[in-house]
């Protein structure tokens, strides 16, 4: 009897640690949702059509058959080439159109997480 108290105190301990670990996984996960909110909103400018005329990665010019695109995550315009990747942003639903600089550094900074 005194062996199995002595047990489930173990347990209780470890169990616990564990909820107290969770907790500040958790505290840690939400200050990130929260500063990756932040930023979504904190009101990023498209660029004018009218003031571009070539793609900002690889500088080809915009005609007839090389459309604009813009990039939901930085607002800036691009290529179909240079864009055609797709991601779930904070301030989307969908996963939305994003230029191959954003893609690269959202797929970083979220491997991080």
């Amino acid at each position: 009897m005194r062996q199995e108290n002595l047990r489930l105190k173990d347990m209780n301990r470890e169990q616990d640690q564990t909820l107290e670990e969770l907790g500040q996984q958790l505290s840690w996960y939400k200050l990130s949702l929260d500063n990756l909110k932040d930023e979504s909103t904190t009101g990023r400018v498209w660029e004018k059509d009218a003031e571009v005329a070539s793609c900002k990665i690889c500088a080809k010019e915009f005609n007839i058959a090389r459309r604009k695109h813009h990039c939901r995550n930085c607002g800036g315009i691009f290529c179909d080439k240079c864009s055609d990747n797709k991601m779930e942003l904070p301030s989307s639903a969908n996963k939305v159109r994003v230029c191959d600089n954003c893609y690269h550094f959202l797929l970083e900074r979220n491997s991080k997480m």
